[in-house]
């Protein structure tokens, strides 16, 4: 009896170290991610800007290989290319996870809500697509970009007190928050659509 046990024993064991051993590399790899992610977020706004400026360099100079057939990383690619858009027209990202390299996980939510001083409008919340990529038409709260779906997002991406302070803006100046699609091409070009509160396109090739 003691020898069945014994034999148990070592099997589960078996079992157990060859289990720990196959998901070690993914635990190792998820860890490095978030680790990465968390000291991202602790850099500066500049810092930041200045991770992201130099990712597209390598990607664009082909230092950093870029699979435009990998839906993730043109994801990342059409969002830093946006971000570093809008930079050069005067707005600033203030909406939180920047993404600063292509090989990032990503994130669920708002792709990017910027604010210029001077711009018209001043807040605009943009989703980035990539090529072909559309809006996704059939999410839980609507429409992808819709008014229902920006807005159950905010909070998340900007936190609770800038969230109500674009609501109010949006509330008494309507003109004054846009939202936008962001077309980005495979050489680096970016054009906006203007949407409506339904996400349907209401003006193409807008100036920004």
């Amino acid at each position: 009896m003691f020898e069945n046990f014994k034999s148990f024993s070592n099997d589960i064991g078996n079992e157990v170290k060859e289990s720990n051993q196959s998901d070690f590399p993914k635990f190792f790899e998820h860890s490095k991610q978030d680790m990465d992610a968390s000291n991202i977020e602790q850099m500066s706004y500049s810092e930041k800007v200045d991770k992201q400026n130099h990712e597209l360099d390598a990607v664009e100079s082909g230092e950093k290989p870029f699979d435009r057939e990998n839906t993730h990383e043109v994801g990342n690619y059409g969002e830093m290319k946006t971000d570093q858009d809008l930079r050069v027209k005067g707005y600033k990202r203030i909406s939180n996870d920047m993404v600063t390299d292509i090989d990032e996980n990503g994130h669920q939510g708002l792709d990017g809500v910027y604010y210029n001083e001077k711009g018209s409008p001043q807040y605009i919340i943009v989703d980035a697509k990539y090529g072909s990529a559309k809006l996704n038409p059939n999410t839980a709260d609507g429409k992808q970009m819709c008014e229902n779906w920006i807005d159950k997002r905010l909070d998340k991406d900007l936190g609770k007190e800038k969230a109500d302070e674009i609501r109010m803006e949006k509330l008494l100046n309507p003109d004054n928050v846009g939202a936008y699609v962001a077309h980005v091409e495979e050489d680096g070009k970016v054009s906006y659509d203007k949407l409506d509160e339904n996400a349907n396109v209401v003006e193409r090739g807008v100036d920004l």
